[in-house]
């Protein structure tokens, strides 16, 4: 059995590469551990471990040197991307209104690809010499995916108002043809309260939807002349309004613009206005009168529905045109889906109604509007049959002037406590000839 030398040239044997067999470095041959005494083959397998583990320092500093860099850029990118994605956070939509807004943003994302090519690197090199599992790539994928996928929304609402302008005074606006929209207000609030006409040497057209929406501050409020549009809400659900401006200018009131305000008593409309969205003024329940300008040409669902303390009220004509669902009976400006419910949806307290330029009165129009103690027509060409069915508490009706055609049972139910006048020069030749078929009213003409 041979120790731990060369038996040609008598030096000491080393471990081979492979297993259970020593050599010699200086003849190069090989003995197998079954020629070795088993003290010397334990000596040479103590030697082998220790080689072994010196490889593994060796080769461990050698991956560690190859993954410094690309750990140390990737991890400095990945906090600098994250601290920026919490600061456009932060910032919110006010990014909208810096100059900077889109470079940062192009920067941003400029960063973003940078950490995820370097992250990627990383990657590459640690499947390569430490790890190749599927972990690996999760580890990786789902940081990206994360801050990419979450900086949509964040950046979707820090540029809203791109392109806007904002005051010193908190008016947000937008710009249009001929002047500027009020989009948001984020100034203060007085119980006097107006909105400008102008603003940062703009002229401001419209009131945009839901600036002021919901507001308890505000107990007067002014609009200001030039103004032309109240947005959709504006104005919703001012429960503290009590005293109400609007401008002579104005045209467009949209859909629920002043709804709500059941403080306010006195609602002056000017004389310019033209349309009027669905329940513009709904639920003003402290209003007692009402007048519609002769202007308005566009009049909504449910206008005036809720406004329950109306006494007085006066319209260019009764409910909608027909390009707009021929709501033709008086119950539309309060609601009434059609002319046999309009009674119940008219306000109880409503006593007089004037309708001042009406080109007709369609069908059923005020058809059982027993409430109702006066009914001025002041113009109507045709008044359509069952117009004034079963009205009997109006005291006298007085036919338009300009009135060629009635049709049939306009006076139903009418009883003889009741006047019905035909003024002179106005000729019922034309007229259906049972227009006054079961009406007991006294018939008076002169």
């Amino acid at each position: 059995m041979l120790d731990d030398k060369c038996p040609d040239c008598g030096t000491k044997l080393v471990a081979d590469e492979k297993r259970d067999t020593a050599k010699c470095p200086s003849c190069g041959k090989t003995f197998p551990y079954s020629m070795i005494k088993k003290s010397a083959r334990d000596a040479i397998d103590t030697e082998r471990w220790r080689n072994e583990q010196l490889n593994k320092q060796s080769a461990t500093i050698a991956v560690a040197a190859n993954l410094k860099k690309p750990v140390i850029v990737t991890v400095c990118l990945g906090v600098i991307t994250l601290v920026a994605f919490i600061a456009f956070c932060i910032a919110g939509d006010r990014l909208s209104f810096s100059a900077a807004a889109i470079p940062l943003i192009a920067a941003f994302y400029l960063l973003f690809v940078l950490f995820a090519v370097f992250a990627v690197i990383l990657m590459i090199k640690i499947k390569i010499h430490v790890y190749s599992g599927v972990p690996l790539y999760f580890a990786f994928c789902l940081p990206l995916a994360v801050i990419l996928i979450a900086s949509i929304p964040v950046f979707i609402h820090s540029m809203h108002y791109y392109g806007y302008g904002l005051t010193k005074d908190g008016y947000i606006y937008s710009y249009s043809s001929d002047g500027v929209s009020i989009t948001e207000y984020r100034g203060d609030f007085s119980s006097d309260f107006t909105v400008p006409g102008v603003i940062d040497g703009k002229a401001v057209v419209e009131i945009g939807d839901s600036v002021f929406t919901q507001n308890d501050k505000i107990v007067s409020l002014t609009i200001s002349e030039g103004i032309r549009t109240v947005g959709y809400r504006a104005f919703y659900k001012m429960n503290n309004l009590e005293f109400l401006s609007l401008p002579s200018t104005l045209e467009t009131v949209k859909s629920q613009a002043f709804a709500g305000a059941t403080k306010l008593k006195q609602l002056v409309l000017p004389s310019g206005l033209k349309t009027l969205g669905n329940g513009a003024f709904a639920d003003l329940s402290s209003v007692t009168s009402v007048t519609v300008p002769d202007t308005v040409t566009d009049i909504g669902k449910n206008v005036f529905s809720g406004c329950n303390s109306v006494t007085d009220f006066t319209a260019p004509y009764v409910g909608q045109y027909p390009d707009r669902g021929n709501y033709t009976h008086f119950g539309y400006f309060f609601g009434a889906p059609t002319y046999d419910l309009q009674q119940s949806y008219i306000p109880a307290s409503l006593k007089n109604v004037t309708i001042t330029k009406a080109t007709s009165l369609g069908a059923n129009c005020f058809s059982g509007c027993s409430n109702l103690k006066k009914i001025d027509i002041l113009s109507a060409e045709t008044i359509s049959s069952a117009a004034f069915v079963g009205c009997t508490g109006v005291e006298s009706f007085v036919f338009p002037q300009n009135v060629g055609y009635v049709g049939m049972d306009v006076f139903m139910y009418w009883t003889e406590n009741q006047t019905i006048v035909i003024p002179s020069g106005v000729s019922d030749a034309a007229w259906d000839e049972n227009w006054a078929r079961d009406c007991h009213a006294e018939i008076v003409r002169g």
